[in-house]
Order: C-alpha cells, then structure tokens, then sequence
C-alpha cells in the first residue's frame, strides 16, 4: 500500500500528470509482470543520490566529534554510515508536469515510450500490494555549497544535485529495512513491487523523434495497445 508520510512533501494539486519514460521492451515488461522495478538508489548514475551535501557532512561531523568527545576516527565513521543509508532505499521515479515536455523527450531520446498517469492515480496503484511505498517530491540543492536537513532517515533522499532541477522528479520510495518491509525479498539492483495497472496507467505515449513513428504505433495497434497522439506532434 502507499504510506504518505509527514516527512516527505506531497503535490498539492493531487491530479497533477505523471510521466514516467522507458523502453518498448520495459514497457513489455510491465504489461506482461504487473509490475513496477525499483532501482536501489546507490546504483543510480548520480553519484550524490542519497549523500549528504558537504555542508551537512561538515556540521554532522562537528556534531559528531563533539559526541565522540574528539575522536576524530569515530566522528568519520558516524558520517560514513550516514552515507550507507541509501543502500537500504529503492527508488522508483516520475517526471511532475500537466504537459507533455518536449525537454524530456530530449533527455530520454532513447526511450521509445512513456506512461502517463496522475498522482491520485500513482498512489492509488498500490492499493493492494503487501509492501509499504511512500513518496516525495524532490527538493534541489547546490551539493558544493548548501546545506540540507539532517534529522531523519528521509532528508538525503528527498534531495538531487540542482543540476537535475528541470526533472521535476517525483520518486516512489521502498526502504527495505523499515518495519513493515524487511521481510521481503530484494535483490542487488532493485525490488519489483506489483502495482494496479488499470489505475497506473492512464495514456501510454511514443516518442515524437522517433523515426517511423506510425511504423511503431501501428505496431503497438496490432497487439491491442492504444497509444495517445502527441501533443507535441499536433501542435496543440
């Protein structure tokens, strides 16, 4: 089920689209599994996904120092298992916009596909699996000279370098280790969580750049897979 928590920021405009970009055979992949992949956030290309900004390591560390009455090799190890943390967290994420972006288009031109949701709808989609999911929108920051939150389990992973600003990223969250969950299986990479996709699903796109485009979406027709116009394409 979806767990909102006090923690983690919410849209409030709860029919706000969702958009999440993948390939034909991921897509395959869900029709055919149910199913949504959760990527263990230390696998993530960013390599600040999950880590403290180094202003928060810095007064984490004088704080811990002060704790540890000086002793500087403690003080490290408290920040460094603060950084393990994230591999304990599986991320699933969704671009936030009422229109379709050209933009990401652009940034995810080897996906063929997107799906096209609602938050309402997102969170609804979990209604009946076993696992505890929860969400956040996603805060930008300046990893080189700004300082984050520190208190809670969630403050390093509601936050991404501000280089990533234009995502507008909504992530589902899986922590593996809370209590409602560490008695499910995950794997190395990632969990694959089932999701309702009669309510996930509300349109499902192609990539306007793609070359032969009706190729592809006569294709998707012939095994019963509708497939929406771009706006992008139409002009409107």
């Amino acid at each position: 089920m979806f767990k909102r928590n006090s923690l983690l920021a919410q849209p409030e405009n709860t029919t706000i689209k969702m958009w999440r970009y993948m390939g034909s055979e991921r897509l395959k992949e869900l029709l055919e599994t149910g199913s949504l992949f959760f990527r263990r956030l230390s696998k993530f290309d960013d390599r600040f996904e999950g880590l403290l900004t180094e202003q928060s390591k810095n007064h984490l560390f004088r704080w811990a120092l002060d704790l540890h009455k000086g002793n500087i090799g403690a003080a490290k190890g408290f920040v460094n298992a603060n950084d393990e943390h994230r591999n304990n967290f599986h991320i699933n994420c969704w671009h936030m916009n009422s229109i379709e972006s050209y933009l990401m288009w652009r940034c995810y031109a080897q996906m063929e596909t997107a799906i096209q949701t609602t938050y309402e709808r997102l969170v609804a989609s979990f209604d009946s699996c076993n696992e505890v999911i929860e969400g956040t929108m996603i805060e930008y920051t300046d990893y080189d000279r700004e300082r984050i939150d520190l208190g809670n389990v969630y403050s390093p992973i509601k936050y991404k370098s501000h280089y990533y600003r234009d995502e507008k990223e909504y992530r589902l969250i899986f922590w593996e280790i809370s209590e409602a969950n560490k008695k499910f299986q995950v794997g190395d990479d990632g969990v694959i969580i089932k999701a309702d996709l009669d309510m996930l699903i509300e349109k499902i796109y192609l990539n306007p750049l793609l070359p032969e485009q009706k190729k592809i979406r006569d294709n998707y027709k012939l095994v019963g897979l509708k497939v929406s116009n771009n706006a992008i394409l139409s002009g409107s």
